[in-house]
């Protein structure tokens, strides 16, 4: 009994591609909607305020980001202060 169904399963396999053929008017059997497209649906378009709402905020963050890079590069450029070395011969 199991070997029948198998069979059949297979049959079913390799008919799928005869049901879905192309009509001799160049139309598909696959309807519109499953057609693949390599480009993504448009979206909506950006308004003008956001897109400079956007920028400003932007520049903010960069300007920020860039005053706290050069605090940090300031400070580890600075000379290190001179920390008594605890395990020298001398302090014993």
């Amino acid at each position: 009994m199991k070997r029948p169904l198998m069979i059949l399963a297979v049959l079913a396999v390799l008919a799928t591609p005869l049901m879905v053929r192309a009509d001799d008017d160049g139309d598909s059997s696959i309807p519109a909607e499953l057609n693949w497209t390599p480009y993504p649906p448009a979206g909506g378009s950006i308004e003008m305020t956001q897109l400079v709402e956007f920028r400003r905020a932007l520049a903010e963050m960069l300007e920020k980001t860039a005053a706290a890079v050069s605090d940090e590069q300031a400070r580890l450029t600075q000379p290190e202060a001179t920390i008594p070395d605890v395990h020298s011969s001398e302090n014993r």
